[in-house]
């Protein structure tokens, strides 16, 4: 069964660290919340983008940002990316929605972890 971790907490909309009232860092407080960031974190990033872990992101050069992006392949990419996560058990819901004048991608979706507990999550980027 899963465990959580604590790991500092980052608001999801601007990616800065939550501080507390008091000036403290926030850390997460379930594992749900610390799932939802990690998988965020890991939509967010082109592969091999970061330093420290080249296998995090998505392929967004080879499979997202090209012209007319076979949206199957785009979703089995994110599918892919969520299920791979140790602590999901099961990808229950994922919808892609293309805004094609704004560039938008929205990814929604929603996993069942290993601990029996449901993340619903969002993630909006630009292509």
């Amino acid at each position: 069964m899963s465990s959580h971790n604590p790991d500092l907490m980052c608001d999801p909309d601007s990616g800065d660290l939550l501080i507390t009232s008091l000036g403290e860092a926030r850390l997460t407080s379930t594992l749900v919340e610390e799932v939802g960031q990690r998988l965020r974190t890991k939509l967010q990033h082109f592969l091999g983008e970061w330093f420290l872990d080249t296998t995090l992101g998505i392929a967004y050069f080879r499979d997202v940002l090209v012209r007319n992006p076979d949206m199957a392949v785009v979703k089995s990419t994110y599918q892919d990316a969520i299920t791979d996560d140790p602590d999901v058990e099961q990808l229950v819901l994922l919808d892609l929605s293309l805004n094609t004048e704004t560039r938008l991608l929205s990814v929604t979706f929603e996993a069942v972890l290993k601990s029996g507990e449901r993340l619903d999550a969002a993630v909006v980027g630009a292509i």
